[in-house]
């Protein structure tokens, strides 16, 4: 029988429920929602769904459960720890799901937040270090061929096209528009990931959930970055270390965070 430990330390959620005997597991399940609902609440008491609240809007039957509980996958066809969800995109439930990150082709979730928060400090370093070159690049080797109204992206794509600006011109506009954009994205994605991480909780939770969800993250606020960047988190930013240090939280029982509406 698994221990919970390696269940955490399994590379999916998949491998995580599908594999442990603890009453987690609910595979080979029917694909009809009775089925799963009736197996899922006969699972171990560690880890039980419990019965859904039914509503019914006419001749549409709705069940719905607590947030922060075991919840059935409908999709995956298992019982899905609390901030586990399904992602349509990647076809799997995610542990600790943020976001699908379209960029990086991928959710950030409990894996790999971490190297997203590492991704957006270097994104804007790049960027931050590309603006402050392309504001003097333009000024002292273009600023002769172009008037003051081709600074702006717009103007300077109208005149482009009407033969008053050379396509160098454009294209150096044109970017040094699109870094100082980025600056911006970048920027305000670490702070509010950063406070995501002071907080304790998940984009998804703040977007969705502002009303019906209050927790509070008992861990100090060293506990909570050692938990998304490691124990050593300065080193994150030189080397990856998820080989070496796994992530420190407990992504099914969350016994740091104490729940008073959900």
């Amino acid at each position: 029988m698994k221990r919970i430990d390696d269940q955490i330390n399994s590379k999916s959620i998949n491998d995580l429920i599908g594999n442990s005997q603890d009453g987690v597991g609910l595979t080979g399940l029917s694909n009809s929602s009775d089925a799963i609902d009736e197996q899922a609440q006969d699972s171990g008491d560690s880890y039980r769904c419990p019965k859904p609240t039914i509503t019914t809007d006419g001749n549409t039957v709705v069940k719905s459960y607590p947030y922060w509980s075991w919840v059935p996958c409908y999709d995956c066809g298992r019982a899905r720890p609390p901030r586990c969800h399904h992602c349509p995109v990647c076809r799997t439930c995610v542990l600790k799901r943020d976001h699908h990150c379209f960029f990086a082709g991928s959710c950030v979730g409990y894996r790999n937040h971490r190297f997203f928060f590492v991704f957006l400090v270097y994104a804007f370093i790049g960027c931050a270090y590309a603006t402050l070159h392309g504001f003097p690049y333009i000024a002292f080797y273009l600023w002769q061929d172009m008037s003051f109204l081709d600074i702006c992206f717009p103007i300077s794509v109208v005149r482009f096209l009407l033969g008053y600006v050379s396509f160098h011109v454009t294209l150096s506009v044109t970017t040094l528009t699109l870094l100082i954009y980025f600056d911006f994205l970048t920027l305000t994605f670490i702070g509010a990931h950063s406070y995501l991480i002071y907080k304790g909780t998940t984009s998804f939770e703040k977007a969705f959930l502002k009303s019906s969800l209050e927790i509070k993250d008992t861990r100090t606020l060293k506990q909570k970055i050692r938990t998304v960047l490691g124990p050593y988190w300065a080193l994150t930013f030189i080397a990856p270390t998820h080989f070496v240090f796994e992530p420190e939280e407990n992504p099914i029982t969350w016994p740091s965070i104490v729940v008073s509406k959900h």
